[in-house]
Order: C-alpha cells, then structure tokens, then sequence
C-alpha cells in the first residue's frame, strides 16, 4: 500500500507535457508489437483524469487499424465487464463513473473475455518480473482470470 501511494503521488506530480509525450511513446511502441499488430480485438482502459497513462492515442491507433474496442464498466462490487465503442471519440465522450473514468453504456454489445486479443491495463508500477501493481481493487486481475 505504501508502495502504491508513493508511485501514486509521483505519477500525479507529472505536468502534462510529459504525460502526454510518455503516453504518445507507449502508443508507437505497442503498435510495433507483433501482437498487437495482429489483434482484432482488444479491451482497453479509460484513463482517470490525473496520474495515468493517457489512452487516447492507443484508441485513435486501435481505430485507425479497424480494430474492435472494448472499455471497461463496473457492473458491481469487484466486477467489471467491457463494453465495444465505436470510435475514439465516443469513448471520450462516455458518461463518467464515481471515479471520474468514461464508461460505456450497458445497451453496447459485451465482450466475451476469451474473444479478446489484447487487454490493456492500466498500473501504477512494475517490478522487473513484469508483475502489475494496479490501482488496488482487483477489477482487472478478476477480469482477466476469466479470458
């Protein structure tokens, strides 16, 4: 928990600038990955409004390839579903959650977590064996248990 905070606070001391030229980075990377290249369907977060890499990018990436996007909505405690959006902008323009996070809405077609290729996360730290430490509430982990 101490580990999270302190990462926490420094990724939200980021000026937005640097946010955004880290953020555009990730993007270049992940499309030159084979994987990536070759997936059709991915799921993606949302960023929150401060202390996270913005996806903006990757979804303009996504969208440019032609590929299906799915976004996470919270259907309960500890639970999460993704939902398909249409473009980079409707994603943008989603309702805002209790966390100020867009979310699509229940009526958009639902993913099946096996049919997705990739599913970006997001986390606020990595160890150098790749293990996530995430926001905190396990969402993501249960989600992708179930793919």
């Amino acid at each position: 928990a101490a580990l999270r905070r302190s990462v926490r606070e420094r990724l939200k001391a980021l000026d937005d600038a640097e946010l955004s030229r880290q953020s555009t980075a990730v993007c270049e990377r992940l499309a030159r990955s084979p994987w990536y290249a070759a997936s059709r369907a991915i799921g993606i977060f949302l960023s929150m409004p401060k202390g996270e890499l913005r996806t903006e990018p990757i979804l303009r990436h996504a969208f440019d390839q032609g590929k299906r996007v799915f976004c996470p909505r919270v259907m309960g405690d500890g639970w999460m579903e993704m939902f398909e959006v249409r473009s980079a902008d409707e994603a943008l323009n989603l309702p805002l959650s209790k966390w100020k996070i867009p979310e699509p809405p229940l009526e958009s077609p639902q993913a099946d977590p096996a049919e997705l290729d990739v599913i970006l996360v997001p986390a606020v730290a990595l160890d150098l064996q790749r293990r996530r430490c995430g926001h905190g509430a396990g969402f993501y982990d249960r989600y992708i248990q179930r793919a």
